[in-house]
């Protein structure tokens, strides 16, 4: 066993396989380096934006796939699984290094992607501020009926993902408006109130943490389309700083008291517990181990297809499949983050309330191997530029952009898994808002023109108050894009 295994003394030499290991654990931290590198080096070049759908899904692949392994990795040791780490780790970082070559080449690709944002339904209408304070009490009441009153089997789960997307853009509105206004006492209240509304239906109905991180990633998503990616470099990574650190620490604080058993619980007991019980240190850490999403994807790169047959990308085939009720049909095949607790014997997982999140690595693995990561990386490169296309299209309409980052709690946790279940939660409440502001975006332009309230004003103002010389062309090829 593994307990047996002798551990070298202070000056005992490093057996061969702990060495290999160790090496390997290191350079998954600096992929994770040079990644964020990658999407640091593109927003200075003004290739793209700091803030896209595409960067949230590579921050979950950094925290579940390459950080969340150096552990495991560095001790050779799990507390559930025993593999050959030498042997898994040597392969699994080379799926996760072909991953993210595959990934950034389809993302540049992107010709279909292209297409289908083209064709994809917007408006020109641009409401003011008066009228995004307005729509984001409104969105705020359809949020809470979408959760609670909606009863309908099925239809109920539908509702409730609209629902977070719904709450989602109303903090996104209110941030919005207050971020190009912050001494106006009148939006920061509103934004207060809204933020307070929005945040505490979510914590008396979520027992995940992805619904919470889709309302602070709006808010960040906001500010940043709305304000501050006109911002030089410096400034920017900046006030980015700051504004992440009030949802992570409120995440962080949700993850170290949330409990292992799924269910509602009420407002003021969650209130309660994040007060009095939080740990901010155990829940950043455990935020970091990426949930045992690395180990998972090994012990599936070991025993697949050695011991268990290749479901061929099930991942995809499920995102079509999720539609189908099982009362209808009863054989629908099971994804496999619900498979892998009975495959490895685990004990004391009910795959009722909780999976293993295999990742996508993990699903690759058990969907094909190498050929199924190629597939599954274009195909996620393609779903990503697709959505990150329209934004670039109507980058200063909130209408638009908002919709598209109200459900970013998922895209961070697409490269955990399940692929499919991720995939169609973030289509689900995307397009659920999608439409709605749009049909609002069209009624607001039949009834006062293109431009439905004041607009063009703020782009010069961000022109004259942001420009800078290190920006250079690109920030004056921006500021005259939002202005034409």
């Amino acid at each position: 066993m593994e307990s047996m295994r002798p551990r070298p003394g202070l000056f005992s030499p490093i057996r061969e396989d702990t060495l290999m290991t160790k090496f390997l654990a290191i350079y998954l931290l600096a992929l994770a380096g040079i990644t964020l590198l990658v999407m640091l080096a593109q927003q200075l070049s003004g290739k793209h934006g700091l803030l896209t759908v595409r960067n949230f899904g590579l921050i979950g692949f950094i925290v579940f796939q390459l950080t969340g392994a150096f552990q495991p990795l560095w001790t050779q040791s799990h507390s559930r699984y025993f593999l050959d780490w030498p042997k898994v780790g040597l392969e699994y970082s080379e799926m996760a290094t072909l991953f993210l070559i595959v990934f950034f080449l389809a993302y540049e690709w992107w010709i279909g992607a292209k297409r289908l944002a083209k064709w994809t339904p917007t408006s020109a209408a641009v409401p003011g501020p008066i009228t995004l304070l307005w729509l984001a009490g409104i969105f705020t009441i359809l949020a809470v009926l979408l959760r609670l009153a909606v009863n309908v089997p099925y239809v109920s789960m539908i509702a409730g993902r609209a629902g977070i997307g719904f709450a989602a853009v109303a903090v996104g509105m209110t941030a919005w408006v207050w971020v190009r206004s912050v001494w106006n006492p009148v939006y920061f209240v509103w934004f207060g109130v809204i933020c307070a509304a929005n945040f505490g239906l979510i914590l008396s109905q979520s027992f995940g943490r992805r619904n919470l991180i889709a309302l602070g990633a709006s808010i960040i998503w906001a500010m940043y389309y709305s304000s501050l990616r006109y911002m030089n470099p410096r400034k920017l990574l900046v006030r980015l700083t700051i504004i992440t650190l009030p949802p992570l620490l409120l995440v962080a604080a949700f993850t170290s008291v949330r409990s292992s058993e799924e269910g509602r619980v009420s407002l003021t007991q969650q209130l309660v517990n994040i007060t009095t019980q939080s740990n901010l240190k155990d829940g950043l850490l455990a935020l970091a181990s990426g949930q045992d999403c690395a180990p998972v994807g090994m012990w599936t790169i070991e025993n697949f297809p050695e011991r268990f047959k290749y479901n061929h990308l099930l991942a995809i085939k499920y995102f079509f499949y999720l539609p189908i009720p099982r009362a209808i049909w009863e054989d629908k095949p099971l994804p496999l983050g619900k498979r892998q607790p009975a495959l490895a014997g685990l004990k004391g997982v009910d795959v009722d309330k909780l999976t293993t999140g295999p990742g996508v690595i993990g699903h690759a693995a058990a969907e094909g191997g190498f050929y199924a990561l190629v597939v599954y990386a274009f195909v996620g490169a393609l779903f990503l530029r697709y959505f990150d296309e329209i934004v670039s299209r109507n980058s200063a309409n909130p209408l638009v952009v908002l919709p598209v980052g109200s459900a970013l709690g998922q895209i961070v946790g697409l490269p955990r898994g399940d692929l499919s279940l991720f995939a169609a939660a973030y289509v689900v409440a995307v397009f659920g808002v999608y439409f709605s502001t749009i049909s609002l975006a069209k009624l607001l332009g039949m009834i006062r023109g293109p431009e439905a309230e004041p607009g063009p004003e703020y782009e010069n103002e961000y022109e004259n108050e942001y420009w800078d010389e290190e920006y250079g062309e690109y920030r004056a090829v921006d500021a005259a894009e939002q202005a034409g």
